[in-house]
């Protein structure tokens, strides 16, 4: 049963929270896209996103190249989307995996504190 795409937004320590919620496939690809193309630091939470197809792992590509380096994204250990990022290869060039959002928000900071910058500046966006 296909399960109606939306999203829950928070902002919290200068990082947009993303969290997806439904099926993301080609039919709901636009407004994924749509909602990571905002400007800013995002963390993409899949905890309750019950399907992902190619069209919504190339949106995630997309927003890799964007920002110039890993995605975080939040999903359960032994969760299918673990799964399929491992085997896509997405999770060693395109995704940086958390169980947790402290860990993910950890690693952005750290990545702000060796960079002095958590994206690059892009003149299309995503």
């Amino acid at each position: 049963m296909h399960r109606r795409l939306r999203f829950d937004q928070v902002e919290r320590h200068g990082v947009r929270l993303v969290r997806v919620h439904g099926d993301v496939d080609i039919a709901s690809a636009a407004a994924f896209s749509a909602a990571m193309a905002e400007p800013g630091n995002i963390i993409v939470d899949l905890t309750n996103c019950s399907y992902l197809d190619s069209s919504g792992l190339s949106v995630l590509v997309v927003k890799s190249k964007a920002v110039g380096r890993r995605v975080p994204v939040l999903t359960p250990e032994g969760s299918f989307f673990r799964k399929l990022f491992d085997v896509t290869g997405l999770d060693r060039r395109i995704v940086m995996l958390f169980e947790s959002e402290p860990d993910a928000i950890t690693w952005l900071r750290a990545l702000r504190s060796t960079t002095g910058t958590l994206e690059r500046s892009t003149a299309t966006g995503c």
